[in-house]
């Protein structure tokens, strides 16, 4: 079983055929973590079949037999995080993403979230949040939408993971949703201390508060002000000079 589920794609017939034996598998998670090597994870490659079954339609969310639910309760943090994970990727890698799996997706992020946020233990769900910089990145969801969570998730988690990949995509879109990047950008910096480093690209971040500044949305520009008063009094000196190149 643990060869099958590694080394094979989801594939729905065979699904029908394998149901018991997944069911038996999700109960048996421990046993699959058994003598695994630490690159190829059968309970890894397990979550990919049953989250791929989920928007495939063949296996519910949640509820009575929820074969992924179940997954998902007895999985490990970095379990739940490779499954995220894999959602994000899986999404970058595909052409289009048709509306009904959309839809299925943004429900999947809605309902792992608000698990998350009732559990309370942020630092032990940190990398399963952060894999929705691979959500975002993918551009196969709503920009306005993806902004919104992304908000709600930094300020809820201490940790942040991914963070090159996170200002480059934020840069991105700064132009159009300047409030929104630069409050994201706010919520980073505010998760940096003595104790505790967050990577900040810095051509990103000054496009990010430069933008905010040039945007002559009152709201934007006092957010940029307060993230650059921030920065420096963390000793990042290197954006002393953002405000006076937004107002020449």
């Amino acid at each position: 079983w643990k060869t099958f589920v590694s080394w094979n794609q989801p594939n729905a017939q065979m699904f029908k055929v394998l149901k018991n034996e997944y069911e038996v598998a999700v109960q048996r998670l421990e046993f699959l973590r058994k003598d695994e090597e630490s690159h190829h994870s059968a309970v890894n490659t397990l979550g990919e079949h049953l989250i791929t079954f989920y928007w495939w339609k063949l296996v519910p969310l949640s509820g009575e037999g929820s074969l992924l639910e179940n997954y998902l309760t007895l999985a490990k943090p970095k379990e739940r995080a490779h499954v995220m994970n894999f959602v994000g990727r899986a999404m970058k890698n595909s052409k289009e993403l048709p509306k009904d799996v959309e839809a299925l997706i943004v429900e999947y992020w809605q309902y792992r979230f608000e698990k998350i946020t009732k559990e309370a233990n942020p630092e032990e769900s940190s990398e399963e949040l952060s894999a929705f910089v691979w959500w975002f990145g993918s551009g196969k969801l709503d920009v306005l939408w993806c902004l919104k969570q992304l908000k709600e998730l930094l300020a809820f988690t201490p940790l942040v993971h991914e963070t090159y990949s996170l200002m480059e995509d934020l840069a991105k879109v700064a132009p159009a949703y300047p409030v929104e990047t630069v409050t994201c950008l706010k919520l980073l910096v505010g998760k940096i201390s003595r104790d505790r480093y967050v990577f900040l690209d810095e051509k990103h971040v000054k496009e990010i508060m430069r933008v905010a500044m040039e945007s002559k949305i009152q709201e934007a520009v006092t957010i940029a002000t307060v993230t650059q008063d921030d920065l420096l009094r963390l000793g990042r000196f290197e954006y002393k000079e953002i405000a006076q190149s937004s107002q020449q």
